[in-house]
């Protein structure tokens, strides 16, 4: 598979959540968020040696959805692993810094 693949694939699960948090199906909502963001730290692993802008885009992609699943755990150890222990770009930590410092929304 490639970026694109995982990134596709992250998209329909995106699409078919927001199709049942419509439907007030919390839940399987959130399952499918997951799912989404599983695919978008799948896409990351096709992205080093590329554009800082497409892993700042998937990497916030699979942020958001793991924030709408309810995992915040999850959340908190990306923001921590990033800003730690990848070589990302300086704007890049200060975003993901703010962002670990305020609650994540309710999908």
């Amino acid at each position: 598979m490639s970026w694109i693949n995982h990134h596709l694939r992250s998209q329909v699960y995106a699409r078919q959540a927001g199709v049942y948090l419509s439907r007030y199906e919390r839940e399987r909502a959130q399952m499918l968020y997951r799912l989404a963001a599983d695919e978008e730290m799948r896409a990351l692993d096709y992205l080093f040696n590329v554009q800082p802008k497409t892993i700042r885009l998937t990497l916030m992609n699979a942020i958001a959805l793991y924030q709408k699943s309810g995992d915040d755990k999850v959340v908190q150890h990306l923001i921590e692993e990033w800003t730690t222990c990848r070589p990302i770009a300086p704007d890049l930590r200060a975003e993901l810094t703010a962002l670990g410092a305020v609650p994540s929304p309710v999908a």
